[in-house]
Parts: C-alpha cells; sequence; structure tokens
C-alpha cells in the first residue's frame, strides 16, 4: 500500500501518553517518526477538511450552523454530497482516482451516501445523514451493492451511539465498542487486499464515545498510582486494543507512508455556558412576554399526540406564530448565542429577518459587544475572551454562516441554550456510572479540543510546506502530494 491513514475520531495525543503503558506500538511508533502539532478550529468539521483539503467556509462543514432560511433555527446536518457539483472540490478519493490507484475508504463521517463506484474503487460510509439508527447495511452506505452481503457475513457494525436504549451497562458498552472496531479493522484489511488498495483511509469512531464518557476518569487516572477502580481497568482495556488496531493496519498492509490523526482532541469539560444571559443583561436580546411558550406547547403536545404528529403540526404552523411564542422577540433583539456554538451571532436582516441592516452597524455592534464581554472580570467570564470572527473570513462562500464573534478559551466549555447564568458546572463531571442509562447527553465528562493527533511516518513530513495551514486540510494535501509520486 502507498499510503494508509487511520483516522481515531477525538483522537488525543496527550491522553494516550497517559496510557503508554497500554499503547506501546503507537509509542515506539512516534519515538522512530513524527508527531506534528495542529491547531483546528472547533467551527469546522475536521473529517470535511482532511476529505476536501478546504476549511468550512468554503464548504459549510460545521458542526452546527444556521438554516439561513430567514428564521433563527440551526441544524447539525451536513452530508458531503453537498458538494458533488462542485468543480472546485476534489474529494480525497479521487485523488487517487486521479493516479489510477484502487483505494478503499471506510467509515469517514460525512460520507454517506456515498456515491456508486467500480472495482477497486469501495467506499464504505459512515453512521449520520439520517443514518444515526441503522438496521443492516443499507444501499446509500456502500459503493457498491455487492458489499453489503459481505459486510453482513461479517457481522458488520456500522456505529455504537450513547445515550444508548439498547446497551445498559458501561461495561457493556467498552465491551460492544471493541467488538465493532475489531470487526472494522478486519474487514477494511480484506477490503484492502481483495481490492489491491494503493490509498487506504478507514476511521475509528468508538475512541470518541469512550473519551468524551470518560474524560474526568482519564484525569484521575493520571494522578493515581494504584489504579485498580473499574473504569480504569475499562480504559486500559480500551487503549491496550486501540494499539493493536493501530499495529494490525501496519503489520497488515505494510503502508510506504503512514499517517494516524484525528478529526479534534476531547479535553475536560467542567462547565456548561450560555451566552444568552449576558446579552439580555447587556440590553442586546429580549425575552418575549410569551417567552417559553412554545417550548411548552412542544412537549405537551409531543407527550400526548407523539412525535410525528407533533412534526407534522409545528410544519404547519405559519413562521409569524412561531416567532410570536418564541422565547426572544426577535424585532427587537440584536444579537444571540446558540447550543453547540461558542460565539454570538449579530441578529441582521440578511440572515436572520433582524433589525441590523448595514455593515457599518453589524461591526459596530461586534466592537461594542466585545468591549462589553471581555471588561468583565476573568474569573466571571471563565478567561475566555470576545474577538471579531466572522469579519475575518469575509469573501468566502459560507461565512454567513459563522457567529460574528468568536468566544476564545472557550475549549472545554460546553454551550448549552438551557441556563440562566453565564456559565455553571457541568453537574455531569464526575465518576461515570455503571449504569449506563444515566448517561443522557453524549459529551458526559469530556469536550472537543482543537488540538487533533497527527503522526507521521517519517516520509510524510518531507512533502509538508512552509505555505501550508496548521490544520487538518494538511492531511489532504500531503495525500494529494505522496499519491502523485511515481
Amino acid at each position: 500500500m502507498k499510503l494508509l491513514i487511520y483516522g481515531i475520531d477525538g483522537g488525543d495525543l496527550e491522553i494516550m501518553k497517559i496510557f503508554k503503558d497500554q499503547m506501546p506500538f503507537l509509542m515506539d511508533f512516534i519515538e522512530k517518526n513524527d508527531s506534528i502539532h495542529l491547531e483546528e478550529d472547533l467551527f469546522n468539521r475536521g473529517w470535511v477538511e482532511i476529505l476536501t483539503g478546504k476549511n468550512g467556509s468554503e464548504t459549510r462543514g460545521f458542526y452546527m450552523a444556521p438554516k439561513l432560511d430567514g428564521t433563527h433555527k440551526f441544524t447539525t446536518s451536513f452530508k458531503l454530497s453537498e458538494l458533488d457539483n462542485r468543480e472546485d472540490v476534489k474529494y480525497i478519493w479521487e485523488l487517487a482516482e486521479a493516479n489510477d490507484m484502487p483505494y478503499c475508504v471506510m467509515n469517514v463521517p460525512t460520507t454517506t451516501p456515498v456515491p456508486k463506484k467500480g472495482k477497486g474503487k469501495v467506499i464504505v460510509g459512515s453512521a449520520g445523514g439520517g443514518l444515526n439508527r441503522i438496521e443492516g447495511i443499507p444501499q446509500e452506505l456502500v459503493s457498491r451493492d455487492e458489499l453489503i452481503s459481505f459486510l453482513e457475513k461479517r457481522k458488520y457494525i456500522v456505529d455504537i451511539r450513547i445515550p444508548n436504549e439498547e446497551i445498559n451497562s458501561t461495561d457493556g458498552l467498552f465491551e460492544q465498542l471493541s467488538k465493532k472496531e475489531t470487526t472494522r479493522t478486519d474487514v477494511f484489511i480484506d477490503l484492502c487486499n481483495q481490492e489491491s488498495a494503493k490509498f487506504g483511509f478507514l476511521v475509528n469512531r468508538g475512541n470518541t464515545i469512550v473519551e468524551y464518557l470518560s474524560r474526568f476518569e482519564i484525569e484521575s487516572y493520571k494522578e493515581e498510582k494504584v489504579r485498580d477502580k473499574w473504569i480504569w481497568k475499562l480504559l486500559e482495556s480500551h487503549f491496550k486494543e486501540l494499539d493493536n488496531q493501530i499495529r494490525k493496519l501496519y503489520e497488515n498492509l505494510k503502508p510506504e507512508y503512514f499517517i494516524i490523526t484525528a478529526d479534534h482532541s476531547i479535553v475536560p469539560s467542567q462547565y456548561w455556558a450560555n451566552v444568552n444571559p449576558f446579552l439580555v443583561d447587556q440590553g442586546y436580546l429580549f425575552r418575549n412576554n410569551t417567552g417559553g411558550m412554545m417550548t411548552a406547547t412542544k412537549k405537551l403536545i409531543k407527550n400526548v399526540l407523539g412525535k410525528k404528529v407533533a412534526s407534522g403540526i409545528k410544519k404547519s404552523v405559519s413562521s409569524e406564530i412561531i416567532d410570536s411564542m418564541d422565547k426572544y422577540n426577535w424585532k427587537q433583539s440584536v444579537a444571540f448565542g446558540k447550543t453547540y456554538i461558542p460565539g454570538i451571532f449579530i441578529n441582521d436582516s440578511k440572515r436572520f429577518n433582524g433589525p441590523i441592516q448595514s455593515e457599518d452597524d453589524i461591526n459596530k455592534l461586534v466592537e461594542e459587544i466585545c468591549i462589553r464581554f471581555n471588561s468583565i472580570s476573568e474569573e466571571e467570564r471563565l478567561n475566555m475572551k470576545a474577538i471579531p470572527y466572522r469579519i475575518n473570513l469575509k469573501g468566502r462562500q459560507f461565512s454567513d454562516y459563522l457567529p460574528d464573534i468568536k468566544l476564545t478559551g472557550s475549549e472545554g466549555v460546553f454551550f448549552h441554550e438551557k441556563g440562566d447564568s453565564l456559565f455553571w458546572p457541568n453537574e455531569n463531571y464526575g465518576d461515570v456510572p455503571k449504569d449506563l442509562s444515566k448517561v443522557k447527553h453524549a459529551a458526559f465528562t469530556g469536550d472537543k479540543g482543537g488540538n487533533p493527533l497527527c503522526v507521521l511516518s517519517r516520509g510524510c513530513t518531507n512533502h509538508i510546506n512552509e505555505k501550508d495551514e496548521n490544520n487538518l486540510t494538511l492531511i489532504y494535501k500531503l495525500t494529494e502530494r505522496i499519491l502523485s509520486i511515481k
């Protein structure tokens, strides 16, 4: 194999060093090769950067973004297929096609629905894109229909996520995740050999489930000399198995170039935050007199009539009625925050039908809000700092989807609109329960960090240019350069 990329969702070198005794292969590989420091803008989906070589402002590859339909609705939905007709976008597997190289790409997030391909061109997609709950292997997950029976015979598991109604215990979750990733690695190796693949790209998603859930326990493990806690034994087993997957891939596929990377790191999440109470206090965001009525009404209808009926009723109600029952008065409000997003949007007329009209007014508001936010004591704002953001990406195709203000220093702070204060302690940050039904949120004690793992076999670093951005678009550029070597 010419080039193998092993992506570890949430892969964090600092965490792996904590479990260095369980990861002898990786530690030895790093010592003999190269590990480089990357810095990710966490608005961007890291896998999309690797798949396209472009930032989110060029692809709309964001974790959360406004719909820009004149409302204040946001969505987490994104599919790579949205870019299919873009002449300026060449997917990473098309780099292999351009060099007449067989390839196998498996489980990379956002790739579903995958394009249909012929012999020597294998793509197996990931969950997401409407496939969060999957029975069997759907056609849109594979590039050739004949792959369905192959995967089913191998008892291929598409994905496991939490919260999870079918897995009741934490040790049961770890067991199922291990089974899923072991099977996936074996299937990937067999497919690469079967197709004589010269380029391979496999993603392990099980790791991010473990780290989001157990980030507090990982910190605790680091501090203790006697490591006899039940969850620590599970974590040791997880990282030992992860090391084994890396070794197995390397020894079986024998890549000339090997990249081990991630979409982001995982940091402890000790606090949750909501910027909206600050904006209310400062007179930028106004509550409705009927505030909260829509939420209460939706809950009532959902409880009485069920989710499907409630969804149908919501679609039939006019946007004017919905706005009148919303928590905030959007005709008066000039700025707001949203769940998942460490930033502030100006409620302008172009994007949100808001009252702010001109670019000058937007820029003045951004400057004013930043000054007011940063004038709060560091302790009160949790050492976060407000800076202008969207204006720096002006002219990019999808810059309007981004917040006008970014809150830096917010790694590990999970933003959610449910809070009544700027920030509050994460009530989940502590011991992982044995009973998995008590875990109601995927990012239980961890959150995304901006320094993804990036380990390169020595030959890869020879192809890095001085002008390359220090983010995950580098992986795409290295792939392009390495696959073009004759």
